[in-house]
């Protein structure tokens, strides 16, 4: 995937067209948008190019936002990283199923903070994977 900030004001086009269906009804073609001006996008910027709706700033912004933190993901990570983090998430993950295996019914608070930390390594193990489906599939946003 080539950097946003190297995207033509078409590749924009194209991918606002792609974003939600109530984005659809302004005139995108005549906005103009290259890569650095979606980057720097401003709730201004919006407003002057006729988005008055908070929603509708908001669902761009945010959309914005998810196009930067997955062109930094694609282009800083690699295969192996990936790969790694997912296996440290699983070996903490393991930990948490056989702590809590060997807590008795009297350590209760105990297996309470331990499902906590069970949770929020599942969390970030679908965040992971997400990312590494993400990298293995960086095609499709090429």
């Amino acid at each position: 995937m080539e950097p946003v900030s190297l995207w033509t004001s078409q590749t924009v086009l194209a991918w606002i067209r792609g974003l939600d269906p109530a984005l659809q009804s302004y005139p995108v073609e005549t906005w103009e948008l290259t890569g650095k001006r979606l980057l720097r996008l401003s709730y201004r910027d919006l407003e002057n190019l006729g988005v008055s709706c908070i929603g509708h700033q908001e669902l761009l912004l945010e959309a914005v936002e998810q196009l930067c933190v997955l062109n930094y993901e694609l282009t800083t990570s690699n295969l192996r990283t990936l790969t790694e983090k997912l296996q440290g998430i699983l070996r903490t993950i393991e930990v948490c199923i056989l702590s809590r295996r060997k807590v008795s019914n009297y350590h209760r608070a105990a297996t309470e903070k331990s499902s906590l930390d069970l949770l929020a390594s599942v969390v970030e193990l679908i965040s992971a994977a997400k990312g590494l489906f993400l990298w293995l599939n960086r095609y499709l946003f090429a």
